[in-house]
């Protein structure tokens, strides 16, 4: 691939998301996935880290809650490390004061907690109807650290109606499962197909931006930087949210990430209508994921993210994975 191969990190994180999940269990809570992480051991640290900002006028009392791989809440106490404070308490009522913002913060493995509390989700409640908060986090192993987006980056208040956090009419969040099933890109051949306007080689095939498998990806052929990569779901399928993952470490750094582009949806595979619009998109990390929701309420079998413009690339645009909600 003229001076730029694609050189795989063997030793990223993996996750199925990186993700956030809009998913309520009431108006004020909403719930968000911890990426996993193999590297927790006797020899291998991992830090957790989540911060929660109360945006609004008024204090707010937030609870958050973390539960280990069986569902389990976890109750160990947070441990400030490295300047990271750690102010918040398990399971309990947390008043933050406006425009103020509060952690926890947590290490794991080596010679901190057992690797048995490893969380991998969350529960964040806002009880004031008149609180409005933002939160967000990363997790951190010796050689990755990936972000924890959660409500899609959007304010989250006790009220929690509609997409915005602000109140109005109350809405269905989109489901937390990825609704395309990781391809097998030996047997292409499923009920849900990968399609793309090019691929750089039989290496970078649009199945593998579907495979659940963060170290391939697809990538436009050479020198063309503009292109499109879609699903065929065989059937009319509501999806509400996207979400993109940069691909794994290259010597091409992150340039070869979009930048600027449409998500669509189509009847017909030929007439496409714009569901959602992005504009510089800028400044990913190796194998970032970020989260997009749409306003979409039509069920459409075909979607493809139509991408306008690269991170500064001129050889190729590249997606590690491609996922819908």
């Amino acid at each position: 691939m003229k001076i730029t191969k694609f050189l795989l990190c063997a030793v990223m994180m993996f996750s199925l998301i990186a993700g956030s999940v809009s998913a309520q269990e009431g108006k004020n809570q909403v719930a968000f996935s911890i990426p996993a992480n193999s590297f927790c051991d006797a020899s291998h640290k991992v830090q957790l880290s989540l911060n929660i900002t109360n945006i609004g006028g008024n204090a707010a009392d937030i609870t958050l809650q973390l539960y280990n791989e069986e569902g389990a809440p976890i109750s160990i106490k947070g441990d400030p490390h490295n300047g990271i404070k750690s102010n918040i308490t398990l399971g309990a009522s947390t008043n933050i004061a406006p425009k103020k913002t509060v952690f926890y913060q947590v290490s794991l493995g080596q010679n901190y907690f057992s690797c048995e509390e490893m969380p991998y989700y969350g529960t964040l409640q806002v009880k004031d109807s008149s609180s409005k908060v933002i939160a967000s986090g990363w997790i951190s192993a010796t050689n990755g650290n990936t972000p924890i987006i959660i409500n899609s980056g959007l304010p989250i208040t006790g009220s929690q109606g509609g997409n915005d956090g602000n109140g109005g009419e109350e809405t269905t969040p989109p489901s937390d499962t990825n609704l395309v099933k990781p391809l097998d890109c030996k047997d292409p051949e499923k009920s849900i197909l990968a399609f793309a306007s090019s691929k750089y080689s039989q290496n970078f095939v649009p199945c593998q931006a579907f495979d659940g498998d963060i170290y391939t990806s697809w990538a436009t052929k050479d020198y063309t930087t503009a292109g499109w990569l879609g699903v065929d779901f065989g059937e009319p399928t509501l999806v509400q949210k996207y979400e993109i993952a940069a691909r794994t470490k290259s010597i091409d750094g992150t340039g070869s990430a979009p930048n600027t582009w449409t998500f669509e949806g189509s009847d017909d595979k030929v007439n496409w209508t714009e569901l959602d619009t992005q504009v510089d998109q800028k400044s990913w990390e190796f194998g970032e994921a970020r989260s997009f929701l749409t306003k979409n309420k039509n069920k459409y079998r075909y979607y493809r993210i139509n991408i306008t413009k690269n991170n500064g690339l001129e050889f190729y645009t590249a997606i590690g994975e491609l996922r819908m909600f």
